[in-house]
């Protein structure tokens, strides 16, 4: 008996040693970390988790915390990359809670959540501008969307309540051409953002709802949905934007021309997109100019918005029109677009007068009173698109306009062919 009982008692000893080794590696790493070597904390934690069944059943959690808090560490030092640890973190965080039956972690585990979510959103806004940046390759780009899409699926498991998961996902979506997810993931982030308002004022919300409108007009082809999404996002856009007016002062002046700015580019988008559904479904115009009438009286200094009703309103009353441009153009002087419409729409009156004139062979007295009637609007035009040209002085539209009103007013007016060449000269200087 005494033979046998020996090596019994060694191997019994044996196991209990092996036992112990790997708790002391979770103190060891445990007073690395707190001595800030992080290094020699990360090997001891990651020798004392290469099996989880032989630690103490509270050394179990606290290995997992103090390496995922180790790995925080080292990131926030920049001696690893978020890409390199964010979801080692972040499964080190959830063994830890999964472990923690006596729940003595727990309320460390979950202050230290959003430290993860924020290193899972950095890690995933890198990703995508990398997968975006016109200089990687097609497999490289990818690679990065793919990337993207995991770290969103984490964050958001993190952060439930953030659209921006969603939305960035989405976006990972659509560059990989999978327009259904993409659809479905703007959806969740409308939802999610409808739900809870974000915290911090956020006006990127209004592009979710423009990406959400693309799809269901050139996918769905639904201008209707469309319509709807550009008007939600239209109010949610309004909504931040006052969200941050109201904090004032809290806000330094140079951000808030940057929020005003994008603000304003948002808003653009959204109006610019709008007008294009409108224009192309001739059964909403009646709408449509109703809409616009009511938008310019909100907002008498909305240049965009100006120039967007006269180019509905040139289908049907060309005089008011003309009235709406002047007004966008005394709006601000400095954009060329209303300039140009306004000389483009006395061009086209002109060319109309023209080609009348040019059917009537009976009346010549008529047809030529019909040519100076075109000629006087050929005039009307020229100082306008000279000024649009002043603003975008290589614009091949405004100079091309500008050589066929000469060629057209030449006839009358010699000195006109001495303007044609200085824009023919300008068409061939710009590399038109």
């Amino acid at each position: 008996m005494k033979k046998i009982s020996i090596p019994i008692l060694a191997l019994l000893l044996l196991g209990v040693g092996s036992l112990w080794a790997q708790d002391s590696k979770v103190t060891t790493g445990v007073v690395a970390y707190q001595g800030g070597d992080f290094e020699k904390a990360i090997k001891a934690f990651d020798e004392g988790l290469k099996d989880p069944s032989l630690l103490k059943e509270k050394n179990l959690p606290k290995a997992h915390y103090y390496r995922a808090m180790t790995n925080l560490k080292l990131m926030a030092m920049q001696k690893v990359q978020p890409e390199q640890v964010m979801f080692s973190i972040y499964d080190d965080l959830k063994k830890a809670k999964a472990a923690d039956i006596a729940g003595k972690w727990e309320k460390k585990i979950m202050a230290e959540m959003p430290n993860v979510a924020f290193g899972m959103l950095r890690a995933g806004v890198a990703a995508f501008e990398k997968a975006s940046d016109r200089g990687v390759t097609e497999e490289e780009s990818t690679k990065g969307y793919r990337e993207t899409i995991k770290y969103m699926d984490a964050y958001g498991e993190v952060s439930p309540i953030d659209f921006t998961a969603d939305d960035l996902r989405a976006q990972s979506y659509l560059a990989l051409n999978d327009s259904a997810k993409a659809l479905a993931g703007f959806k969740a982030a409308a939802a999610k953002y409808q739900a809870n308002s974000p915290r911090n004022p956020d006006q990127l919300i209004a592009y979710v709802y423009y990406r959400l409108a693309l799809l269901e007009r050139f996918m769905n082809n639904d201008i209707d949905a469309a319509l709807g999404y550009l008007k939600a996002g239209k109010v949610a856009l309004d909504k931040e934007h006052e969200r941050f007016q109201k904090k004032g002062d809290a806000i330094p002046p140079e951000k808030m021309n940057a929020i005003r700015m994008q603000y304003s580019q948002a808003g653009d988008y959204i109006t610019k997109f709008r007008l294009d559904l409108l224009l192309n479904a001739p059964d909403k115009l009646k709408e449509a100019l109703d809409e616009f009438e009511q938008a310019i009286q909100k907002e008498p200094k909305n240049y965009l918005l100006h120039v967007a009703y006269a180019q509905l309103l040139e289908k049907t009353d060309e005089t008011k029109a003309e009235q709406i441009y002047e007004q966008a153009t005394t709006i601000d002087p400095k954009k060329e677009i209303a300039w140009f419409n306004l000389g483009a729409l006395y061009v086209n009156k002109g060319v109309a007068l023209y080609k009348e004139s040019n059917n009537i062979t009976d009346d010549l007295e008529k047809a030529k009173a019909m040519q100076e009637e075109g000629d006087a609007n050929y005039r009307k035009a020229f100082p306008y698109l000279q000024k649009a040209h002043e603003i975008e002085p290589c614009d091949g539209a405004t100079l091309q306009a500008l050589m066929n009103i000469c060629i057209n007013l030449s006839a009358t007016d010699e000195s006109m062919m001495g303007e044609y060449k200085n824009y023919k000269q300008k068409k061939a200087d710009c590399g038109l």
